[in-house]
Protein backbone atom coordinates (compact mmCIF):
# COMPACT_ATOMS: atom_id res chain seq x y z
CA UNK A 1 0.00 0.00 0.00
CA UNK A 2 1.18 3.90 -0.57
CA UNK A 3 2.58 5.31 2.33
CA UNK A 4 -0.20 7.76 3.96
CA UNK A 5 2.30 10.14 5.42
CA UNK A 6 4.80 10.79 2.52
CA UNK A 7 5.96 14.09 4.23
CA UNK A 8 6.89 12.97 7.61
CA UNK A 9 6.28 14.35 10.81
CA UNK A 10 7.65 17.47 12.46
CA UNK A 11 6.98 19.86 15.73
CA UNK A 12 7.23 23.28 15.69
CA UNK A 13 6.58 26.24 18.05
CA UNK A 14 7.92 24.51 22.01
CA UNK A 15 6.34 25.72 25.01
CA UNK A 16 7.48 24.97 28.65
CA UNK A 17 4.09 22.79 28.68
CA UNK A 18 2.93 22.03 25.03
CA UNK A 19 4.33 21.92 21.38
CA UNK A 20 2.70 22.00 17.94
CA UNK A 21 3.12 18.36 16.27
CA UNK A 22 2.61 18.28 12.15
CA UNK A 23 1.97 15.69 9.67
CA UNK A 24 0.26 15.75 5.91
CA UNK A 25 -1.66 12.71 5.18
CA UNK A 26 -2.42 11.10 1.73
CA UNK A 27 -6.36 11.46 1.35
CA UNK A 28 -7.22 13.40 4.54
CA UNK A 29 -9.61 11.92 6.91
CA UNK A 30 -9.30 11.14 10.49
CA UNK A 31 -6.14 10.72 12.44
CA UNK A 32 -4.80 9.61 15.57
CA UNK A 33 -1.82 10.96 17.36
CA UNK A 34 0.08 9.90 20.28
CA UNK A 35 2.77 11.32 22.96
CA UNK A 36 5.03 9.29 25.20
CA UNK A 37 7.90 9.33 27.13
CA UNK A 38 9.37 6.25 25.56
CA UNK A 39 10.61 5.62 21.40
CA UNK A 40 8.19 2.20 22.38
CA UNK A 41 4.67 4.14 23.39
CA UNK A 42 4.82 2.09 27.21
CA UNK A 43 4.32 5.23 28.95
CA UNK A 44 1.72 7.69 26.55
CA UNK A 45 0.87 10.94 28.37
CA UNK A 46 -1.04 12.19 25.73
CA UNK A 47 -3.26 11.13 22.57
CA UNK A 48 -6.27 11.85 20.47
CA UNK A 49 -7.70 12.31 16.96
CA UNK A 50 -7.68 15.17 14.36
CA UNK A 51 -9.01 15.90 10.78
CA UNK A 52 -6.61 16.27 8.20
CA UNK A 53 -7.24 19.18 6.29
CA UNK A 54 -9.17 18.46 2.91
CA UNK A 55 -6.88 20.19 0.56
CA UNK A 56 -3.61 19.71 1.96
CA UNK A 57 -3.51 16.69 4.09
CA UNK A 58 -2.29 18.98 6.82
CA UNK A 59 -2.55 17.95 10.64
CA UNK A 60 -1.42 20.27 12.99
CA UNK A 61 -2.22 19.78 16.75
CA UNK A 62 -1.63 21.76 19.83
CA UNK A 63 -0.64 18.88 22.76
CA UNK A 64 -0.51 20.42 26.09
CA UNK A 65 -0.55 18.77 29.44
CA UNK A 66 3.64 18.18 28.75
CA UNK A 67 6.51 18.52 31.60
CA UNK A 68 8.37 21.44 30.91
CA UNK A 69 12.48 20.21 29.82
CA UNK A 70 11.67 17.04 28.83
CA UNK A 71 12.07 15.09 25.34
CA UNK A 72 8.81 13.20 24.07
CA UNK A 73 8.49 10.97 21.25
CA UNK A 74 5.07 11.09 18.72
CA UNK A 75 3.38 9.18 16.16
CA UNK A 76 0.31 9.40 13.98
CA UNK A 77 -1.88 6.72 12.55
CA UNK A 78 -3.73 6.76 9.75
CA UNK A 79 -5.27 4.20 7.03
CA UNK A 80 -4.31 1.38 9.20
CA UNK A 81 -0.65 2.49 9.00
CA UNK A 82 1.53 4.28 11.38
CA UNK A 83 4.15 7.62 10.72
CA UNK A 84 7.62 7.64 11.39
CA UNK A 85 8.07 8.31 15.02
CA UNK A 86 9.28 11.89 15.62
CA UNK A 87 11.23 13.44 18.39
CA UNK A 88 10.52 16.43 20.09
CA UNK A 89 11.24 18.36 23.79
CA UNK A 90 9.58 20.82 25.64
CA UNK A 91 11.60 24.32 26.70
CA UNK A 92 12.88 24.38 30.17
CA UNK A 93 11.02 26.77 32.70
CA UNK A 94 13.90 28.18 33.78
CA UNK A 95 15.49 25.37 36.35
CA UNK A 96 18.35 24.20 33.31
CA UNK A 97 21.30 25.86 32.78
CA UNK A 98 21.52 25.66 29.24
CA UNK A 99 19.68 25.65 26.10
CA UNK A 100 21.03 24.47 23.10
CA UNK A 101 19.66 25.93 19.48
CA UNK A 102 20.69 24.91 16.30
CA UNK A 103 20.54 27.73 13.21
CA UNK A 104 19.80 27.21 10.01
CA UNK A 105 18.49 29.52 6.66
CA UNK A 106 18.51 29.63 3.48
CA UNK A 107 17.95 26.73 1.57
CA UNK A 108 16.79 26.23 -2.21
CA UNK A 109 16.22 22.83 -3.63
CA UNK A 110 17.29 23.17 -7.31
CA UNK A 111 20.73 24.41 -5.87
CA UNK A 112 21.71 22.01 -3.67
CA UNK A 113 21.35 18.73 -1.49
CA UNK A 114 20.03 19.26 2.35
CA UNK A 115 23.09 17.42 3.69
CA UNK A 116 23.17 20.24 6.28
CA UNK A 117 20.05 19.72 7.39
CA UNK A 118 20.80 15.46 8.09
CA UNK A 119 23.98 17.20 10.05
CA UNK A 120 21.81 19.31 12.02
CA UNK A 121 19.84 16.07 12.77
CA UNK A 122 22.70 14.03 14.00
CA UNK A 123 23.86 17.13 16.24
CA UNK A 124 22.62 17.12 20.03
CA UNK A 125 20.46 20.49 20.48
CA UNK A 126 17.34 21.33 22.13
CA UNK A 127 16.04 23.40 19.28
CA UNK A 128 16.25 24.43 16.11
CA UNK A 129 15.26 27.78 14.74
CA UNK A 130 15.02 28.29 10.98
CA UNK A 131 15.76 32.13 9.87
CA UNK A 132 13.82 32.05 6.40
CA UNK A 133 14.01 30.89 2.93
CA UNK A 134 12.67 27.74 3.68
CA UNK A 135 11.93 27.31 0.02
CA UNK A 136 12.90 29.62 -2.72
CA UNK A 137 9.99 30.70 -4.98
CA UNK A 138 12.06 31.37 -8.02
CA UNK A 139 12.65 28.43 -10.24
CA UNK A 140 16.75 28.77 -10.28
CA UNK A 141 18.15 25.01 -10.83
CA UNK A 142 21.70 23.46 -10.78
CA UNK A 143 21.10 19.97 -10.05
CA UNK A 144 18.88 18.50 -12.78
CA UNK A 145 17.24 15.58 -10.66
CA UNK A 146 16.11 18.83 -8.06
CA UNK A 147 14.05 20.63 -11.06
CA UNK A 148 11.56 22.86 -8.81
CA UNK A 149 7.94 21.92 -8.89
CA UNK A 150 6.44 23.69 -10.13
CA UNK A 151 9.14 24.52 -12.99
CA UNK A 152 7.98 28.51 -12.71
CA UNK A 153 8.30 31.18 -10.19
CA UNK A 154 5.61 30.26 -7.40
CA UNK A 155 2.56 32.77 -7.97
CA UNK A 156 -0.62 31.01 -6.43
CA UNK A 157 -1.35 28.96 -3.61
CA UNK A 158 -0.99 25.87 -5.35
CA UNK A 159 2.01 26.60 -6.65
CA UNK A 160 3.59 27.79 -2.65
CA UNK A 161 1.66 24.58 -1.45
CA UNK A 162 3.56 21.92 -4.37
CA UNK A 163 6.85 24.01 -3.41
CA UNK A 164 6.50 23.06 0.31
CA UNK A 165 5.52 19.45 -0.15
CA UNK A 166 8.67 19.50 -2.73
CA UNK A 167 11.14 20.33 -0.09
CA UNK A 168 9.44 18.44 2.29
CA UNK A 169 9.87 14.67 0.44
CA UNK A 170 13.72 15.04 1.12
CA UNK A 171 15.01 12.65 3.40
CA UNK A 172 17.68 15.03 4.89
CA UNK A 173 14.76 17.43 5.95
CA UNK A 174 12.38 14.85 7.04
CA UNK A 175 14.96 13.55 9.11
CA UNK A 176 15.65 16.93 11.06
CA UNK A 177 11.88 17.62 11.44
CA UNK A 178 11.48 14.22 12.90
CA UNK A 179 14.44 14.78 15.65
CA UNK A 180 14.19 18.14 16.77
CA UNK A 181 11.36 20.86 17.55
CA UNK A 182 11.53 23.71 14.85
CA UNK A 183 10.84 27.67 15.55
CA UNK A 184 10.35 29.19 11.95
CA UNK A 185 10.53 33.03 10.55
CA UNK A 186 9.89 33.69 6.94
CA UNK A 187 12.22 35.99 4.95
CA UNK A 188 11.85 37.10 1.09
CA UNK A 189 12.34 33.77 -0.80
CA UNK A 190 9.25 32.65 1.06
CA UNK A 191 7.09 34.81 -0.88
CA UNK A 192 9.32 36.72 -3.35
CA UNK A 193 13.04 38.37 -3.83
CA UNK A 194 13.01 41.28 -1.93
CA UNK A 195 9.42 41.30 -0.84
CA UNK A 196 8.15 44.12 1.17
CA UNK A 197 4.23 45.08 2.12
CA UNK A 198 3.15 46.42 -1.74
CA UNK A 199 5.43 44.20 -3.60
CA UNK A 200 8.49 42.92 -4.77
CA UNK A 201 11.41 43.55 -6.70
CA UNK A 202 10.46 40.22 -9.73
CA UNK A 203 6.86 40.31 -8.95
CA UNK A 204 4.83 41.88 -12.17
CA UNK A 205 1.10 42.97 -11.66
CA UNK A 206 0.61 42.39 -15.26
CA UNK A 207 1.72 39.10 -15.26
CA UNK A 208 1.49 37.39 -12.24
CA UNK A 209 -1.58 39.28 -10.61
CA UNK A 210 -2.14 41.59 -7.56
CA UNK A 211 0.41 41.64 -4.91
CA UNK A 212 -1.72 41.17 -2.13
CA UNK A 213 -3.09 37.82 -3.46
CA UNK A 214 0.07 36.61 -3.65
CA UNK A 215 1.53 37.78 -0.46
CA UNK A 216 -1.47 36.17 1.03
CA UNK A 217 -0.94 32.79 -1.06
CA UNK A 218 2.79 32.37 -0.13
CA UNK A 219 1.77 33.36 4.16
CA UNK A 220 -1.16 30.83 4.03
CA UNK A 221 1.11 28.23 2.31
CA UNK A 222 3.90 28.89 4.98
CA UNK A 223 1.78 28.53 7.99
CA UNK A 224 0.45 25.31 6.47
CA UNK A 225 3.56 23.60 6.63
CA UNK A 226 5.18 25.63 8.85
CA UNK A 227 3.07 26.37 11.83
CA UNK A 228 3.51 29.23 13.90
CA UNK A 229 1.21 30.32 17.30
CA UNK A 230 0.64 33.58 15.37
CA UNK A 231 -0.36 36.78 17.07
CA UNK A 232 -3.83 36.93 15.49
CA UNK A 233 -4.60 33.40 14.46
CA UNK A 234 -6.86 34.79 11.75
CA UNK A 235 -4.00 36.84 9.61
CA UNK A 236 -1.50 35.23 8.30
CA UNK A 237 1.13 38.20 8.44
CA UNK A 238 1.05 38.48 12.19
CA UNK A 239 4.00 35.73 12.75
CA UNK A 240 5.61 37.66 15.62
CA UNK A 241 5.32 35.65 18.60
CA UNK A 242 8.39 35.10 21.51
CA UNK A 243 8.78 31.41 23.26
CA UNK A 244 9.78 31.86 27.25
CA UNK A 245 12.41 29.05 28.24
CA UNK A 246 11.12 30.17 32.10
CA UNK A 247 13.28 33.52 32.79
CA UNK A 248 16.33 31.63 31.21
CA UNK A 249 15.72 33.07 27.92
CA UNK A 250 13.01 34.51 25.95
CA UNK A 251 13.09 33.70 21.80
CA UNK A 252 11.43 36.78 20.10
CA UNK A 253 10.09 35.78 16.77
CA UNK A 254 10.08 38.46 14.16
CA UNK A 255 7.89 39.21 10.84
CA UNK A 256 9.98 41.80 9.06
CA UNK A 257 8.49 41.33 5.44
CA UNK A 258 4.65 41.73 4.86
CA UNK A 259 4.85 44.74 6.82
CA UNK A 260 8.51 46.84 5.94
CA UNK A 261 8.34 49.89 4.00
CA UNK A 262 9.73 49.28 0.31
CA UNK A 263 13.35 49.03 0.40
CA UNK A 264 15.06 52.07 0.47
CA UNK A 265 16.80 53.67 -2.77
CA UNK A 266 14.41 52.34 -5.04
CA UNK A 267 12.64 54.73 -7.04
CA UNK A 268 9.54 56.25 -4.88
CA UNK A 269 10.55 55.13 -1.72
CA UNK A 270 11.60 56.84 1.25
CA UNK A 271 14.78 57.38 2.10
CA UNK A 272 16.98 55.26 5.26
CA UNK A 273 17.07 58.51 7.36
CA UNK A 274 12.80 59.10 6.93
CA UNK A 275 12.25 58.55 10.85
CA UNK A 276 8.82 56.96 9.60
CA UNK A 277 10.36 54.46 7.89
CA UNK A 278 9.53 50.54 9.49
CA UNK A 279 10.35 46.77 8.88
CA UNK A 280 7.87 45.96 11.46
CA UNK A 281 4.45 48.06 10.99
CA UNK A 282 3.63 49.55 14.32
CA UNK A 283 1.28 46.85 15.74
CA UNK A 284 4.61 44.58 15.98
CA UNK A 285 6.69 47.73 17.04
CA UNK A 286 4.41 47.81 20.01
CA UNK A 287 4.46 43.86 20.92
CA UNK A 288 8.50 44.24 20.57
CA UNK A 289 8.55 47.43 23.36
CA UNK A 290 6.66 44.91 25.65
CA UNK A 291 8.29 41.53 24.68
CA UNK A 292 11.57 42.98 24.70
CA UNK A 293 11.62 46.38 27.12
CA UNK A 294 10.19 45.26 29.89
CA UNK A 295 12.48 46.62 32.66
CA UNK A 296 10.99 43.99 35.26
CA UNK A 297 11.55 41.13 33.05
CA UNK A 298 15.16 42.80 32.29
CA UNK A 299 16.55 42.13 35.53
CA UNK A 300 15.57 38.48 35.19
CA UNK A 301 16.39 37.42 31.60
CA UNK A 302 19.84 36.24 30.80
CA UNK A 303 19.03 37.09 27.12
CA UNK A 304 16.69 37.97 24.72
CA UNK A 305 16.79 36.44 21.59
CA UNK A 306 15.47 38.05 18.57
CA UNK A 307 15.09 35.99 15.04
Amino acid sequence: PSDPFPLGVASFDPLPDRVLLWTAVAGGGTVRWAVSTDRAFTNVVREGDAEADAATGVVAVDVDGLSPGTGYWYRFEAAGAVSPLGRTRTLPDGSQDHLRIGATCCARFGQAPFAVYRELARTDVDLVVHLGDYIYEDHKCEIPERTPDPDRDCVTLEDYRRRHVQARRDPDLQALHARHPMVVVWDDHDIADNAWSGGAKSHDEDEQGPWSERLAAALQAHQEFLPKRLADPSDHRTAWRHLDAGPFVRLAATETRAHRDEQAGLTGAATAEDPDRTMLGPAQEAWADEALGDPARERHLHAAVPL
